[in-house]
């Protein structure tokens, strides 16, 4: 599990997860505190399963984010095949509420929909990443916010494997023979030259950024 190094003073920092579905860069998949918020749409569905008929760029990922929605309100949330700034924001605040309910800190998601949060140091990192995974999981956040991002950067689902391998390389953390197989088909801690964090959060901005990360 990719962690960062525990602060000093009263609290420690937790586990920066990555929600990075359809990549074999997947290394942590978190699940969520519930949320509400009144949103009404309606989609065309297959009745055998209940999942909208969803058709277009990113239907797969919209089949199996719809599949993990934790209430009617987030699978309402992809019934269209798009996701707003407003329902992304509705999560985070759910997510940040029940966070906060537990006396763990978040304030955002980063490029791609990683975070850090931070816990009492009496709490200990097992129970608050327990808690993160619960709070991620009923919030939410597993079915929403990596495919809000994907969506942004990367609107018609483009296979961007190349220019993802190109960053990664240029970011350092892997041998220069690096290859499109490789990151298909390893993990990248696999391959890594550098710590296991580090290498995790340059997979997360090269995917989120390809050709605008690490250049220059």
């Amino acid at each position: 599990m990719p962690k960062s190094k525990p602060k000093a003073g009263l609290t420690e920092i937790g586990v920066k997860y990555l929600f990075l579905f359809g990549s074999m860069s997947l290394f942590l998949f978190l699940t969520a505190c519930s949320s509400s918020v009144d949103v009404s749409r309606q989609s065309v569905t297959n009745l055998e399963s209940g999942i909208p008929s969803f058709s277009g760029p990113w239907a797969e990922e919209f089949r199996t984010r719809y599949s993990l929605a934790p209430t009617p309100e987030i699978q309402s949330f992809l019934a269209d095949e798009q996701i707003s700034e407003i329902e992304m924001q509705a999560v985070t605040e759910k997510f940040r509420n029940c966070m906060q309910g537990n006396q763990l800190t978040f304030t955002s998601f980063d490029v791609g929909g990683g975070f850090d949060f931070g816990f009492p140091e009496t709490m200990g990192a097992s129970t608050a990443n327990e808690i993160a995974d619960r709070c991620s999981s009923t919030s939410g956040v597993n079915a929403i916010i990596h495919l809000y991002y994907q969506l942004r950067s990367n609107p018609t689902n483009k296979d961007r494997s190349e220019e993802i391998v190109s960053c990664i390389i240029r970011a350092g953390i892997v041998p220069s023979n690096f290859s499109v197989k490789d990151y298909r088909t390893y993990p990248i801690t696999e391959l890594a030259l550098v710590d296991e964090a580090t290498a995790v959060t340059a997979v997360q901005f090269c995917e989120a950024d390809p050709s605008g990360t690490f250049v220059g």
